[in-house]
């Protein structure tokens, strides 16, 4: 099993002219925690709803600024031939609960969640 098969090929994902207020309303009503910020067809960030609040200001406070003034630097990614084991070992090691998968030009091909994962082990177990 890959990251090929185990991710969602449609993310919800964010342009770095986004407001945080269009971000954070995509992710509560999607119902997600995350999300890949692209531009020209790149990734270059991975927000998280941790990413809304760390720095200790209010997030309505900022809601009216760009998603680009909350990435962070550099996000860790895996490719699509990433094994089910590499996956989990990244996930593990950098205390992250979701993936981008990319390929070599940085282009966003999905997303891996903890909850992709499971969702195969609990089906390989019936």
């Amino acid at each position: 099993m890959f990251a090929r098969d185990l991710m969602s090929t449609a993310p919800v994902t964010a342009q770095v002219n986004n407001s945080l207020r269009e971000v954070r309303d995509w992710m509560f009503s999607a119902g997600i925690r995350h999300v890949p910020v692209v531009h020209e067809g790149s990734l270059v960030a991975f927000v998280s709803d941790r990413d809304l609040h760390d720095d200790g200001e209010a997030l309505e406070a900022k809601l009216d600024e760009w998603i680009s003034d909350v990435m962070r630097g550099q996000t860790v990614t895996i490719s699509p031939d990433s094994s089910m084991k590499e996956v989990m070992q990244v996930m593990v090691e950098n205390k992250l609960s979701s993936l981008p998968v990319v390929n070599d030009e940085r282009q966003l091909l999905g997303v891996v969640s903890y909850l992709d994962i499971f969702r195969h082990l609990l089906t390989s177990m019936e």
